[in-house]
């Protein structure tokens, strides 16, 4: 399963955009903390999220702690730090913090200035549900699915997260577990994007026996 990997790859391993300054460890100390039940009140994330000053030194350590909640059980959960400046912060690259279904979080950037959305088509075609699916679009957006019962689709819309050269996102990575333990993981990448004209894309990702393992 991806798991922290998924995060680091989308939270840490970011390079810097166009035009922006990475430097956002050099600002100095804060505090980033979210506390956000989904609508019903079932699951829960809770980030904590901190830059503290590294001791005889000018740099800061950025500090962060994802848990998800069902009910009071904690389903999945990661710790990870950052020491390096020229990366975005945790904050920088999820801004956004959002529970667009019961059973479904987003966290990433504002993508209010995208002409349209990807479709990302989830599929459980085994016998089992799937207690927790993560999956990473691009370098800023992930989604994480709870509780998707056997033989059931949804259907995420996605940034295409169009930069300059009018390239966007191309490629995704997904990972989960069962309710009975199993794990699976998998990518799919699609042809690259030359410009907004070439429409949205839609991804296919179903989960089948075969899959688990």
């Amino acid at each position: 399963m991806l798991q922290a990997g998924r995060f680091l790859c989308l939270f840490v391993a970011a390079v810097c955009l166009l035009g922006q300054s990475c430097q956002d460890l050099s600002k100095g100390e804060y505090n980033y903390n979210i506390d956000k039940p989904s609508p019903n009140g079932v699951y829960r994330v809770s980030i904590e999220s901190r830059a503290i000053k590294v001791k005889s030194s000018n740099r800061y350590s950025e500090q962060v702690r994802v848990q998800f909640f069902k009910e009071r059980q904690i389903v999945h959960s990661f710790v990870w730090e950052n020491s390096d400046q020229y990366e975005l912060s945790f904050r920088d690259t999820a801004p956004v913090i959002e529970w667009i279904d019961n059973n479904t979080l987003r966290m990433g950037l504002d993508r209010s200035d995208q002409s349209f959305y990807d479709e990302l088509i989830l599929s459980n075609n085994t016998n089992e549900v799937l207690s927790h699916m993560e999956i990473s679009y691009g370098r800023f957006e992930s989604f994480d699915v709870f509780d998707l019962t056997p033989k059931s689709q949804i259907t995420l819309r996605a940034s295409p997260g169009f930069k300059p050269d009018g390239t966007s996102n191309s490629y995704l990575g997904y990972g989960g577990l069962t309710r009975s333990g199993k794990k699976f993981v998998g990518t799919l990448k699609q042809k690259e994007r030359t410009s907004r004209s070439d429409g949205p894309f839609r991804f296919s990702i179903t989960i089948t026996e075969s899959d688990l393992r």
